[in-house]
């Protein structure tokens, strides 16, 4: 943290992310960054077998997976909202009949 902090008071002195002494003060930040990084992690890989959760908490919250439902496209085309509630009504109607009919 001391070394963002300087990192961040050297630009405001000087407004410029090309002077030497920002460069600097930025690769430092970054590479003391980058080493808590691995060491956290390596931390939390080590201590695996006596706390779970946590290294799970941190691997769930690291995936990349997003859960998102997206419009369904006709032609290039986005299909309206009004659309999308009719063929899904009838996406679970078809369910409904087939898996209350069949017994």
């Amino acid at each position: 943290m001391k070394l963002i902090k300087q990192k961040q008071k050297v630009f405001k002195k000087y407004e410029n992310v090309r002077h030497p002494a920002y460069t600097k003060a930025a690769r430092a930040a970054s590479t003391e960054i980058r080493r808590a990084k691995r060491n956290f992690e390596k931390k939390l890989a080590d201590n695996i077998d006596s706390d779970r959760k946590s290294f799970y908490a941190y691997a769930r919250n690291r995936s990349i997976v997003r859960s998102t439902v997206r419009p369904l496209l006709d032609d290039q085309l986005c299909v309206p909202l009004q659309h999308l509630r009719i063929l899904l009504s009838h996406l679970i109607y078809l369910f409904c009949i087939s898996v209350y009919c069949t017994v």
